[in-house]
């Protein structure tokens, strides 16, 4: 327990110090219509809406439907304005919150392995502080990717403690029930999930073989 509160330590340091700079970007390419020219934002009782009605579309090309998305840009208006700072704080914490979330997952992947703390730290790490997450951190409209990241691990996590991997015995349907609630608020979050089934029967496949 004391190793796992040091490693959550590590990560949450590690993500605030690459960051932290990202504190004092503005609002730049799709935040305008998506943030700063939404009058949806102005009230919370357009949430409801997201879900059931055209406001839950993004106000972009292609009108993507991301309830959840939109709903987190209503909470950070009602609590910040439109202050930059309280946005982009917003998308430090959900990439922190899928960093913490992948750790598990991956002490859970490689619970066998002699060293699996050290394994999931430095995996985790990795994915912590890879340029390939820039954009999604660091610009506000990109924390659509981070997001349904959350749900993503949160359900691959859930499915295999549902599976009783790493032996595949002792399944507990309650573990399944979770994973798809996960996975729900995944597809009203980013339609990339939608590759998560494909996933997890792969490696339910593959790993049931050894």
């Amino acid at each position: 327990m004391k190793k796992n509160i040091l490693n959550y330590l590590i990560l949450i340091a590690v993500v605030f110090a690459v960051y932290f700079n990202s504190l004092e970007n503005q609002f730049v390419f799709d935040d305008e219509s998506v943030i700063q020219t939404n009058s949806s934002l102005t009230t919370l009782s357009s949430i409801p809406k997201y879900f059931t009605g055209d406001d839950g579309f993004h106000k972009v090309i292609g009108k993507y439907y991301r309830p959840v998305v939109s709903t987190s840009y209503n909470i950070d208006y009602a609590i910040w304005g439109l202050n930059p700072f309280g946005f982009h704080l917003t998308n430090i914490i959900i990439h922190l919150i899928a960093t913490l979330i992948l750790f598990r997952l991956l002490q859970l992947i490689f619970i066998k392995q002699k060293n699996v703390n050290l394994i999931a730290l430095l995996g985790t790490l990795i994915f912590a502080v890879h340029p390939i997450h820039t954009e999604a951190v660091s610009w506000v409209s990109g924390r659509t990717d981070s997001f349904f990241t959350i749900f993503f691990f949160a359900s691959f996590l859930y499915y295999l403690k549902y599976t009783g991997y790493p032996d595949f015995e002792n399944k507990n349907n309650k573990y399944l029930y979770i994973s798809l609630i996960y996975f729900a608020f995944g597809l009203l979050t980013k339609e990339m999930i939608v590759t998560l089934p494909v996933i997890l029967i792969f490696f339910d496949y593959t790993f049931r073989q050894k």
